[in-house]
């Protein structure tokens, strides 16, 4: 039985049992008494003179609330602005340190070059200087054997 089969069940039998109580009426004049002590005590909270008295403080609580709302949002905004900022010195960093590693590191450079002439040669020049670096392996290994 899933969770949803077990609740369907359980109000069905909730509902069962709210119908065996049978119906009862509210005492004759019940909701009048309520809502005149609803309306008392609302009376004797919001007189007239605190009415008054909140009025007086409205605008100062609008302004201090909309002072805290420009506040936030402008320190926000620079946060924003500032972390931008960040990110840009980040990345010039970083493309100066791969200029200098370029400027004073020739075997890297050269390293570059030859990676660069690889990838835009065709498959044949390719693997034509895959079979020489063979073969140039294979008298290595030779010469090596020859010479023990």
């Amino acid at each position: 039985m899933t969770e949803f089969e077990r609740m369907q069940r359980e109000i069905e039998i909730e509902e069962r049992w709210l119908r065996g109580l049978g119906e009862r009426a509210a005492p004759a004049g019940l909701a009048d008494r309520v809502k005149a002590a609803v309306r008392a005590e609302a009376g004797r909270i919001a007189t007239p003179s605190r009415m008054r008295q909140l009025a007086r403080w409205q605008g100062a609580l609008a302004a201090a609330a909309m002072l805290a709302l420009c506040t936030t949002v402008i320190w926000r905004g620079s946060m924003v602005e500032r972390a931008r900022v960040e990110r840009v010195l980040l990345v010039e960093q970083f493309a100066r340190s791969l200029e200098v590693v370029d400027a004073t590191d020739a075997s890297l450079a050269a390293l570059g070059e030859e990676i660069d002439s690889v990838c835009s040669s065709s498959k044949s020049e390719l693997d034509a200087s895959i079979d020489e670096l063979g073969d140039s392996i294979e008298s290595v290994a030779i010469d090596s054997k020859s010479s023990m």
